[in-house]
């Protein structure tokens, strides 16, 4: 549901980190769940499906952006003390 709050947001989110709303739009042409900034930028996120991950990177990568793009997987385990 858009509010006041979410357009502000967005609008806020564009101003930080350009290249978010061309990220997340690509990303929906290969069913990612979500893309989001982590913390304040300008780092980008995306999750999407481990059989869509590789495509996406290389599209993500044909962009021509300023940055780098990695894949990353999830840590399952958590911190382990041994």
């Amino acid at each position: 549901m858009l509010t006041k709050e979410t357009c502000s947001t967005n609008a806020t989110v564009k101003k930080l980190v350009k290249e978010f709303a061309t990220i997340k739009e690509l990303s929906g042409q290969y069913s990612a769940y979500a893309t989001y900034l982590s913390g304040a930028g300008p780092t980008v996120m995306t999750l999407t499906p481990n059989d869509q991950a590789e495509a996406l990177k290389t599209a993500i990568d044909g962009l021509g952006l300023d940055g780098e793009s990695f894949i990353l997987s999830v840590d399952k385990a958590g911190v382990v003390v041994e």
